[in-house]
């Protein structure tokens, strides 16, 4: 989503797009957690859940706050803390590179993708911490990808900005399909305008009319007068200009 120096937001999403999270497991092989599936009914929001599961924050400051770095349970974090990087050197008269071996085969190993191998020396008990902390963290990003998917977030993404002018250009003779964008708009005044501070909303016609002259508070008052100033326009029957749409970004 995108705004204009005058305040006002064009917005686009993906509704195709599949969230897939690549982790390393063995040595070179790389797989991968499709997060819009799970055997358990991951939609399901519980009271244990916490708020900032349905933010308003776009996916990059979501992740960077809330995500597996934000958490201490990315690889490289967790292998610095179940075990310690094995050091290599190279040997001049083997001509090549050297690893130390510790106590022999008593402790397990594992490779990073970039090569490096981790001698692993926490206790099962600290492995099965690890283990829970990232299921629960698997299970809320799933949460997370069904709440920016649904309702109004599928079609318009997420309203990031404290202030925004929707520009509603819905050129379109056919009653049913102005129905659906009707409501779609209004989606959106519930669901996301509702959560933000200032807005207003320009509708696309040969006068380019505004539900307000310049952007109001959000409060429930005008919100419900957003909602019936949308439900009150009509249907066009007559044609609108091309650049009716320039000047009403303008």
């Amino acid at each position: 989503m995108t705004t204009s120096q005058h305040g006002r937001a064009s917005f686009s999403a993906s509704t195709g797009a599949l969230s897939l999270v690549p982790y390393s497991h063995t040595n070179g092989e790389t797989q991968n957690v499709d997060l819009t599936t799970s055997s358990q009914d991951s939609a399901v929001y519980t009271t244990a859940d916490p708020p900032y599961l349905s933010s308003q924050l776009k996916s990059s400051d979501w992740l960077q706050r809330y995500g597996l770095k934000s958490q201490k349970l990315s690889f490289d974090q967790i292998l610095q803390q179940i075990g310690f990087k094995r050091a290599e050197t190279y040997n001049a008269s083997l001509g090549k590179m050297v690893g130390a071996k510790y106590a022999g085969s008593i402790y397990h190993e594992i490779q990073h993708d970039n090569g490096d191998r981790y001698v692993l020396t926490c206790r099962p008990e600290k492995l099965r911490e690890y283990e829970h902390r990232l299921m629960r963290m698997l299970n809320l990003l799933r949460k997370r990808v069904v709440f920016i998917t649904s309702g109004s977030r599928r079609i318009f993404g997420i309203i990031g900005e404290p202030s925004v002018c929707i520009v509603c250009d819905c050129k379109t003779s056919d009653s049913r399909l102005f129905n659906q964008f009707q409501s779609s708009i209004i989606s959106l005044l519930k669901e996301q305008v509702t959560k933000i501070k200032r807005f207003n909303i320009v509708w696309v016609s040969n006068d380019n009319e505004q539900f307000q002259q310049q952007p109001i508070d959000v409060t429930t008052t005008t919100i419900d007068e957003a909602i019936a100033w949308i439900s009150n326009r009509k249907c066009i029957r007559t044609k609108i200009s091309i650049s009716a749409t320039c000047e009403a970004i303008l």
